[in-house]
């Protein structure tokens, strides 16, 4: 089995992070905070099965929240299998109407850092202006007859 760029990015094994994490000497004070974070997480998981985004499938799977992305409870060619038909489904989702203008990129010091269309990176008040401004144009498109009389 061979893995693509989008297989080759971060990934945790969370509950194996915080075994590893609390059978260490001194980590005993982190114990009932890593329990609720982990409950806290799958809390989480049973969301995002809710919601049923591949976007969010994926994240699961890259922190090893469903067994589906864990490597000692399914096979890597499962795994691999389900990325696949997740990424698919991502691509289809990307063409359909409706989504946002801008992309949220990060958030920094001074706010939401925004990708524009053409994927430079902006800041919060520069993405309202580019919104606005793309909302007048597209008033502007529906307005305009579509064609000579």
């Amino acid at each position: 089995m061979t893995l693509n760029d989008n297989e080759l990015k971060w990934r945790c094994h969370t509950p194996n992070l915080f075994r590893e994490i609390l059978v260490n000497p001194g980590t005993s004070a982190l114990t009932m905070p890593l329990r609720l974070l982990g409950h806290r997480l799958h809390d989480l998981a049973e969301l995002a099965i809710e919601i049923d985004d591949p976007r969010l499938h994926l994240m699961m799977m890259d922190l090893t929240l469903y067994d589906d992305g864990d490597p000692e409870k399914t096979p890597p060619e499962e795994i691999h299998k389900t990325r696949a038909e997740l990424q698919r489904k991502i691509k289809q989702l990307e063409g359909k109407p409706n989504e946002p203008i801008l992309e949220r990129y990060d958030v920094c010091n001074s706010g939401a850092v925004y990708k524009d269309e053409n994927g430079y990176l902006v800041e919060y008040d520069e993405a309202l202006a580019l919104i606005s401004e793309l909302q007048r144009k597209i008033k502007q498109l529906e307005g305009k007859p579509n064609g000579p009389n």
